[in-house]
C-alpha cells in the first residue's frame, strides 16, 4: 500500500553572500505501508518535485527539480524536510523542521503551516541560506487535501 500526496510551500530563502530570494517548492510524496517504521513512530515519505527561485545576477534556472525524503516523527511531533537539489552553480540540500505544537489550534496552525530551515552546499557541508517556508491555507489547503491517495 502506498500514500501519495501533492504539497506547496512558498517563502524566502536569506543567502548569507548572493541576497535574498523569493521561492517556492511543490512536491509529490510518496510512502510505501511497507517501510513505515511503526515501533519508531516514524513514516517515511519520498519527496520528489521543483524548487522555483527568482533568479539572480549569473543564474540562468528557474526551477530546479528536487528529491529527498519528508519523515513524520509521530512521537516527537515532527515532519522533517530533507531534499537535494542542483541549482546555478552547485548541488545544496535544504533541511528543515516543523515542530508541532497542540496547545490550542492558533498555535498548532502556526507550528503546520510554517517551515524554519537551512540550505548546504552539498559538496563542502557549509550553511550557505538560511529559510522559511509557509504553507498558504486558504489558497493551497483543498488541493493539498483532495491529492491524498492510497494506492494498493
Amino acid at each position: 500500500m502506498k500514500i501519495v500526496f501533492n504539497e506547496r510551500m512558498s517563502g524566502t530563502i536569506y543567502f548569507k553572500e548572493e541576497g535574498i530570494w523569493q521561492a517556492e517548492f511543490v512536491i509529490t510524496a510518496v510512502s510505501d505501508a511497507k517501510e513505515f517504521a511503526f515501533l519508531k513512530g516514524k513514516f517515511p515519505f519520498e519527496i520528489k518535485g521543483d524548487l522555483r527561485m527568482n533568479c539572480v545576477k549569473g543564474c540562468c534556472k528557474v526551477t530546479a527539480p528536487l528529491q529527498g525524503y519528508l519523515t513524520i516523527d509521530v512521537l516527537n511531533c515532527k515532519l522533517i524536510y530533507e531534499f537535494v537539489y542542483e541549482y546555478c552553480r552547485g548541488v545544496y540540500s535544504f533541511k528543515g523542521e516543523k515542530d508541532v505544537k497542540f496547545g490550542s489550534i492558533n498555535q498548532y496552525l502556526e507550528t503546520m503551516t510554517y517551515l524554519p530551515g537551512h540550505i548546504f552546499d552539498s559538496v563542502s557541508g557549509k550553511e550557505v541560506a538560511d529559510a522559511e517556508f509557509y504553507f498558504n491555507l486558504k489558497k493551497d489547503l483543498i488541493s493539498l487535501m483532495t491529492s491524498f491517495r492510497v494506492r494498493f
